[in-house]
């Protein structure tokens, strides 16, 4: 369901939009660039993608909400990018509300006509509210709690973190957002330890506090720079296969379904949802939070053999909507198979899981509205997804064959097919 982290070395390189920090002078370090996920995209390693005419696209213009359980936000390389916070609660639950602050409110009070069951929820906004806070029930911080706020650093940082590097093992390592001239709205979703790290009504009233802000933008800079695609690192699996749906397509009644009914509204806006496909290692169906028509499925290949699905990553039966961005395994010493991101307090760490797909994908979107023009309707949503398809690479693999549709996307391709 979520991807795992490995612990993180200690940061000694700074920005690497300006110079490439000097390593010490005993080490004989070379910059290694497939630690920076937008190199693995066909872009330069601080983010940014070059089509046939020579115009550069970096994501500027563009807002991507991420949506995850909490985020540290006092890198500057990332809270930078970051235009509005959000925390979502749920009232007399055995989970609770992990939210510092805010105020309890209703459904139909805070989205009047949202077609969902009527409950009341806390709602908290500006700055600080998707910061990591302990609740009653969960310390959030502890271990490896996935309400823990390194999981939605890392998501966040892989959308839109500036361009960084650290020196470590002997190597200039590179990182930076897939999209670092995008803006983020961080969306914090987490429930704590006793039951689903993402509580399912969590992330549907994150989802109807983004369609009501892409409907009415509150901000100038929203208004400057859209909403046009949404980051859920997260297949609602929770390492249950039972939760596995074997078939493409939502359950009556599921959360998919009214998940569903969300993101499809979302689409006639022009903005994409972005799903992680889980880390089961399934081969077919679909997942809980995957069975929608209209969001997207992002799984995750090998950097080293980019065609190839990592032996983790579902390969769902989800067809032309799923998608997938080079991951790896996240090994430490690193290898041929290891990228970074953003880690709590300003450093960074390697990672592995499909978690860390999804947020390239919403980064790409970004990158390509850029160039388009941010999506209107669902006819502009297509068009890019569409172009992302059929200008991605072709999956490699035993699993491949009984699987169709799914590609590994090249942004400078797609940017050469789009007008």
């Amino acid at each position: 369901m979520f991807a795992r982290c490995v612990a993180p070395v200690l940061v000694i390189a700074t920005l690497v939009g300006v110079t490439i920090a000097a390593p010490p002078a005993h080490a004989a370090a070379s910059v290694v660039p497939v630690r920076s996920a937008p190199y693995n995209l066909g872009g330069t390693v601080d983010g940014r993608y070059t089509d046939a005419d020579g115009h550069t696209y970096d994501g500027r213009g563009s807002t991507v909400v991420d949506i995850d359980g909490a985020f540290d936000l006092t890198d500057p390389n990332l809270s930078s990018r970051v235009i509005a916070e959000y925390c979502f609660g749920q009232v007399g639950t055995a989970h609770g509300s992990l939210c510092s602050g805010g105020t309890t409110v209703s459904r139909q009070t805070q989205y009047a006509g949202h077609g969902l069951a009527e409950q009341p929820f806390v709602l908290q906004s500006g700055r600080g509210a998707s910061a990591p806070s302990d609740g009653t029930t969960s310390a959030c911080r502890d271990g490896l709690n996935f309400c823990h706020w390194f999981h939605g650093t890392m998501t966040a940082g892989l959308i839109a973190g500036n361009p960084s590097q650290r020196y470590a093992g002997g190597e200039i390592q590179p990182y930076s957002g897939a999209a670092p001239g995008a803006k983020l709205i961080t969306m914090k979703v987490g429930s704590g330890t006793t039951g689903p790290a993402f509580e399912a009504d969590n992330i549907l009233n994150a989802l109807l506090q983004t369609e009501k802000l892409v409907e009415s933008p509150d901000t100038d800079e929203l208004r400057a720079n859209p909403i046009v695609a949404v980051n859920i690192s997260n297949s609602g699996m929770y390492d249950t296969p039972k939760n596995w749906n074997p078939g493409p397509n939502c359950r009556a009644d599921s959360v998919g379904a009214r998940i569903n009914a969300v993101t499809s509204r979302l689409v006639s806006r022009g903005v994409s949802t972005i799903f992680a496909a889980g880390n089961d290692a399934l081969t077919g169906g679909s997942t809980p939070y995957t069975c929608g028509w209209s969001s997207l499925v992002a799984g995750a290949t090998e950097i080293a053999q980019p065609g190839l699905p990592t032996s983790y990553s579902n390969v769902l039966d989800t067809g032309a909507r799923t998608l997938y961005a080079p991951v790896g395994y996240g090994k430490w010493p690193a290898d041929a198979n290891t990228m970074l991101t953003f880690y709590p307090g300003g450093g960074a760490s390697t990672t592995w899981g499909t978690s860390f797909a999804a947020p390239q994908i919403a980064g790409a979107i970004a990158v390509l509205a850029q160039k388009t023009g941010a999506p209107q309707n669902a006819a502009d949503r297509f068009a890019i997804v569409d172009a992302l398809h059929r200008s991605g690479t072709p999956l490699v693999g035993d699993r491949v064959p009984r699987i169709g549709g799914g590609r590994l996307i090249d942004i400078p391709a797609t940017l050469n097919r789009l007008p």
